[in-house]
Formats: structure tokens, C-alpha cells, sequence
């Protein structure tokens, strides 16, 4: 999506136009599933991870300062989501683990 075009949605839904958050969710929906499914190789956690990070971002879209980089804030947001499932994922394994016995 062009920079300004996003720009420009972007005000619109902070205006109250929430419909226009669905235009910039499909711009970079397969993008930043790709992303998810590379760091976290489950295609389940990537589509969770994904559909997290755009209702993250509406709901954290005040946060988001015009003029920077709309995509770099995604794919931010991405990141840190990702780690977050790693780390539970880890967790998760290793309670697993204190009840598998070998």
C-alpha cells in the first residue's frame, strides 16, 4: 500500500471510520502472516498471531504517529507478538515435560 493512501486511512479510522481499518488489515494481512509463519513455522500460531496483531493495532492505532512508517509498526508488533508465543510455547514445553516420564 502507498504510503499516503495509508496515511489517509489511517485518519479516517481514528475519525471513527472503523470500516477503513478493514482496507489496511487486507493491504498487509498475507504479509504479515508470512512474517508470523516464518519466525513461529505452525501455520496455526501464525494465523492467531496475525489476526492478534491487527486487533492490537486498531486497538493501539492512537498510539501510531503519522509520518513514521505504518508497516514498520506492524511488523514491530508482529515481532514482539511473535516472541511472546515463543516464550509461552517454551513454557508450555517444559511443563510438559515434568510430566512425561522416560
Amino acid at each position: 500500500m502507498e504510503k499516503t493512501d495509508v496515511d489517509q486511512l489511517v485518519r479516517a479510522v481514528k475519525s471513527g471510520d472503523k470500516a477503513g481499518y478493514g482496507t489496511i488489515v487486507a493491504g498487509y494481512q498475507q504479509e504479515i502472516f508470512r512474517y508470523c509463519f516464518h519466525m513461529l513455522g505452525q501455520l496455526q500460531e501464525a494465523e492467531d498471531v496475525t489476526q492478534d496483531v491487527f486487533v492490537k493495532g486498531l486497538e493501539r492505532l492512537e498510539q501510531y504517529r503519522e509520518g513514521t512508517s505504518f508497516r514498520a509498526w506492524l511488523y514491530k508488533m508482529a515481532y514482539h507478538e511473535c516472541l511472546n508465543k515463543l516464550k509461552r510455547r517454551q513454557i508450555y514445553n517444559r511443563i510438559l515435560g515434568l510430566f512425561v516420564t522416560t
